[in-house]
């Protein structure tokens, strides 16, 4: 149970890292 817990915990940190880095790119990437 408590690895399928981290294991959801990672992949919404993972989620979250990623679109803040699309959005940086994407901020960047306008000017």
């Amino acid at each position: 149970d408590e690895l399928q817990i981290v294991r959801i915990m990672a992949a919404q940190i993972i989620s979250f890292a990623f679109v803040l880095a699309i959005h940086t790119y994407r901020t960047t990437k306008v000017r």
